[in-house]
């Protein structure tokens, strides 16, 4: 049986999550040593300052500078990884601006020409789903590119077995 290629370009969206690190390993892993990965955070000012201060009318600049910080180390820290490993790596932060984040990570896959998506999941059931929506399976029903998804809960059975 002939051996696929590796997949050269793969776009992965991080933010620093447990299930977005497994996902940037997969990624590593199936792009093999002539691959190049994309990494990108989506910054969503709008959700994220929802989540952080429901009551707000306005998100502060204290609460975008936070945003932004982590969203900086999430790139940085996944963008070390890549380069350990020897494969050639870019980065960019992408600021949603009220516009829905699958929309963004697809456009963005689109116009670097990826050849494959891979994103963590968190795997939400219920009314945290509900509320918080699901960016991974978004971008799942909408793509053209083939999206590799790793599971949070993978990622807790593999540290439980360490």
């Amino acid at each position: 049986m002939a051996m696929s290629k590796p997949y050269r370009k793969v776009l992965v969206p991080v933010d620093g999550s447990a299930a977005s690190t497994a996902a940037l390993r997969e990624s590593i892993r199936v792009s093999g040593t002539t691959g190049r990965l994309r990494l990108i955070h989506v910054l969503d000012e709008i959700a994220q300052a929802r989540i952080a201060v429901p009551a707000a009318g306005a998100v502060s600049a204290d609460i975008l500078g936070a945003l932004e910080k982590a969203g900086t180390k999430a790139l940085a820290d996944a963008e070390k990884i890549v380069r350990n490993k020897g494969i050639g790596v870019e980065t960019a932060m992408l600021r949603s601006r009220g516009r829905d984040v699958a929309n963004i990570v697809l456009n963005d896959a689109k116009r670097w020409g990826a050849e494959l998506i891979a994103m963590g999941t968190e795997g939400r059931r219920g009314l945290s789903r509900l509320l918080m929506g699901s960016n991974a399976e978004a971008v799942l029903r909408r793509s053209s590119v083939p999206l590799l998804l790793v599971p949070a809960r993978r990622t807790r059975a593999s540290s439980a077995k360490k």
